[in-house]
């Protein structure tokens, strides 16, 4: 497949759709009406000279400046996910091209609004002498500012009190209870992994032999000394990792930060391995009584348990007071919520009265389930880079948010634009394909339900008909869309 290239004139394009923003941007239109609601005309003002009056010019400025490079932000995102280039090499970009075209003025006319027209970049008003290539040159330092990168300067050894997680280890576990632990040996008198005060493997068996005496576990005994192993595993990773934790707090060696990398992602894998045994125990359990369900689940949670008082009380390691907090906290919830006991009763009730059931169930589906946008997830992160520019930085985590899940806002979000933007913008996903399982009225719903925008300096709701109209008609298209 060959690669896209991303040109001097794509990139020449793209600045000169940018100069057409600036001159259509909602704030210069409210600055250059006339008190009697009419626009100022372009004979009546020059943005670069004659007789015009320099706090209006320079307005006029500081109103498109900020426009053109919102514009140009935006695109960026835009190309970086298309041609793989990033911020400073875009920038790079633009200015090549800008001197490319600056060159040329010797042997050319300069570019006028009548052959802006001709690509369809009309500004809201006419400007007959107005020079976008003369504009744009006003904004080459900007450009270089955008583009410019500091080098990147060594990074100097890190402390302990600057290393926030290693400190927060340092400080979640009885140092010399630990190191008196970690010091005994076993009976070869060599340092074990296992043989730390006590044979945890000896633990294991001990575990393992109890699940034989039990009438109910028994039955299941596969399954649970496969989770009592992984938890054998679990309590392994964990000591090791806090032996290389101890270790550097002996040794203040920077070098110990590799190792305790290491050591912490072999306890995630530990952690995920136990959260994907949820979903089989849930499987094993579908067919089940209820009472053996409960019970499987109760052990689960207990030995889980027992493995963190375990760290605690014979290695001095306090998991709830550690940077592994959430992680462990993760997977006590997936166990908790391994087995709906509402589900299981479902599926024991259908066995003596299935139509009964068949009716509960499906009461129960039209109430809980409400048709959402889905957008695709290798989508998410670009569509909300491209979308934030337009909404108030406070709003930015609650867009994610209902992007990423396709549920309402707690409160409708203001798009700081003309209005049809969004649903324009809306509406090329929905057609390309990035925005799925839905039908356009569950995205015009979505729509209104979620969002609001600007009219002049009035915050205006959505209605269902005009955005129904953009939504649904390929003939009304967004005279500046956003992408």
């Amino acid at each position: 497949m060959e690669a896209k290239v991303f040109t001097n004139k794509i990139c020449y394009k793209i600045l000169l759709q940018g100069v057409k923003e600036a001159l259509e941007c909602e704030e210069l239109k409210q600055f250059l009406h006339t008190p009697d609601g009419k626009a100022y005309s372009g004979g009546q003002f020059n943005i670069f000279g004659g007789n015009n009056d320099l706090i209006v010019n320079s307005k006029i400025k500081e109103f498109m400046n900020f426009a053109f490079f919102r514009f140009m932000d935006r695109q960026q995102k835009l190309i970086e996910s298309i041609y793989f280039i990033n911020e400073s090499e875009f920038y790079s970009k633009c200015i090549q091209a800008l001197n490319i075209e600056l060159t040329k003025r010797a042997s050319k006319e300069p570019t006028t609004i009548q052959e802006m027209k001709k690509i369809r970049l009309t500004p809201f008003f006419e400007l007959d002498d107005f020079d976008p290539l003369q504009y744009l040159s006003t904004t080459k330092w900007d450009l270089e500012q955008r583009a410019f990168v500091k080098p990147l300067q060594q990074p100097k050894p890190e402390a302990p009190q600057q290393n926030k997680e290693i400190e927060n280890y340092l400080k979640s576990y009885k140092h010399h209870l630990f190191s008196s632990v970690i010091d005994k040996r076993n009976k070869e008198n060599k340092e074990n992994v296992l043989f730390y005060g006590k044979d945890i493997a000896g633990i294991l068996e001990q575990r393992n032999s109890e699940l034989l005496t039990n009438e109910i576990l028994k039955e299941k005994y596969n399954l649970l000394s496969t989770y009592n192993k992984y938890l054998f595993f679990l309590t392994g990773h964990t000591m090791q990792l806090f032996k290389a934790v101890n270790d550097y707090s002996n040794t203040a060696n920077s070098g110990y930060f590799t190792k305790i990398k290491i050591k912490e992602d072999e306890v995630f894998d530990s952690l995920n391995e136990l959260k994907k045994l949820t979903k089989s125990i849930k499987h094993n359990l579908l067919n089940e009584e209820i009472k053996i369900a409960s019970k499987i689940r109760y052990y689960c949670i207990l030995m889980f348990d027992d493995c963190i008082d375990l760290l605690k009380d014979q290695f001095g390691i306090d998991i709830y007071a550690s940077p592994l907090k959430v992680h462990f906290e993760s997977v006590n919830k997936a166990f908790e919520s391994s087995i709906n006991f509402e589900e299981l009763k479902l599926i024991k009730d259908f066995e003596t009265n299935p139509i009964k059931v068949a009716k509960q169930v499906n009461t129960k589906s039209k109430e809980l389930y409400t048709p959402k946008p889905c957008f695709k997830p290798e989508s998410i992160e670009s569509i909300t880079n491209v979308l934030n520019t337009f909404f108030n930085p406070l709003q930015h985590d609650e867009l994610k948010r209902i992007i990423e899940t396709g549920g309402n806002a707690k409160e409708k979000l203001l798009f700081r634009d003309n209005g049809n933007k969004l649903t324009d913008c809306f509406r090329q996903l929905y057609e390309n394909n990035t925005i799925v399982s839905c039908t356009k009225t569950v995205l015009i719903n979505w729509i209104v339900d979620n969002f609001e925008y600007t009219n002049g300096r009035i915050q205006k709701n959505y209605d269902f008909k005009s955005v129904e109209k953009i939504i649904s008609s390929k003939d009304r298209l967004c005279k500046n869309p956003i992408i």
